[in-house]
């Protein structure tokens, strides 16, 4: 089985979600980014870049959301899905990053129907449509940003190496009142993923 050298767990609620980040907002150069020295945490934004190694437009959504990241810092928590058609290994990218989870959000909120690159905000509607066009994810995201949370949710995650388990305790806390049923999923990411993409008529 596949031991990972470092290990990703994400939270995520339907509505929102934070991690153990102490904080509203201090201002940096050329962005915002959490202040551990405050009281409240601050709000989480999932950005969910939906890609694929044949799409040969989907570098310059990557380089965006870079950009997202440099500006917001740890506000944004950054996924990338590979999904639909481009996301289909062949003999030059036989690398298949797709998973049953990502399909079925991309059959869910159908976003490759859409083409690619197109991504999700908070999976919330934006301009009257869910899936959001790189270009508008900035404006997207500052509707969020400065906005207190719904919830602080703290984990402690623990990984065996011997067994490949992973274990983990949550605790959350809520700020709003809500009337309707609440879901908290669970994922696992995995980064610094080198295999080929294409960039246009070139591949890297």
């Amino acid at each position: 089985m596949k031991h990972f050298k470092i290990i990703s767990v994400l939270i995520l609620a339907v509505i929102m979600s934070c991690d153990t980040v102490k904080d509203p907002l201090k201002d940096i150069e050329g962005g915002t980014c959490g202040d551990e020295n405050g009281p409240l945490p601050i709000r989480k934004i999932l950005v969910e870049d939906y890609t694929g190694h044949e799409c040969p437009n989907c570098p310059a959504a990557a380089v965006k959301l870079d950009e997202l990241i440099g500006l917001y810092c740890d506000h944004i928590i950054p996924i990338g899905i590979h999904v639909g058609y481009f996301a289909e290994p062949s003999d030059d990218f036989p690398a298949d990053y797709r998973t049953e989870t990502g399909e079925a959000l991309d059959d869910h909120f159908s976003v490759s129907n859409q083409g690619l690159p197109n991504g999700l905000i908070n999976r919330t509607e934006y301009d009257g449509n869910y899936v959001v066009g790189r270009d508008n994810w900035a404006a997207a995201v500052n509707l969020y940003f400065s906005l207190i949370p719904d919830f602080n949710i703290k984990i402690e995650s623990e990984y065996n190496e011997e067994t490949d388990e992973i274990t983990a305790d949550l605790i959350v806390e809520t700020y709003s009142q809500f009337d309707f049923e609440i879901n908290l999923g669970l994922y696992i990411v995995e980064d610094s993923i080198i295999s080929p993409q294409k960039d246009g008529s070139d591949t890297i």
